[in-house]
């Protein structure tokens, strides 16, 4: 193989590996809602427990993830709050009003801090 080969090859795979790293992120947070009750118009609405607040976290993904086990909410004090649904094509969590340092943990390997 000649030298120029190997250049090619070398910035073939150098752009192959940048690529894959940046498809390596399984989830982007698009936005983030802090509400006390949620829920459609002639339905009963589902309120927050007191002192807790309902984040409807919107995610862009590159791969299917489902509320119930894929996704965690954290805070910095290291306690979980569990996803709960979808609500209009947001994810469903509960936290406590104080929670600061909320982290979004994807599959138990991607964490995103929450805006």
């Amino acid at each position: 193989m000649s030298a120029k080969h190997l250049k090619i090859a070398a910035c073939l795979l150098a752009a192959a590996l940048t690529f894959a790293g940046c498809l390596g992120q399984k989830a982007k947070i698009i936005g983030v809602e802090r509400v006390y009750s949620i829920g459609y118009e002639g339905m009963p609405a589902a309120h927050a427990r007191p002192g807790y607040v309902i984040l409807l976290i919107e995610l862009q993904t590159s791969e299917e993830i489902s509320p119930f086990g894929d996704l965690v909410l954290k805070d910095g004090a290291g306690n979980s709050y569990p996803g709960s649904g979808l609500f209009d094509g947001k994810y469903i969590f509960e936290a406590p009003e104080n929670a600061n340092n909320l982290t979004l943990v994807v599959k138990g390997d991607t964490e995103i801090p929450l805006p």
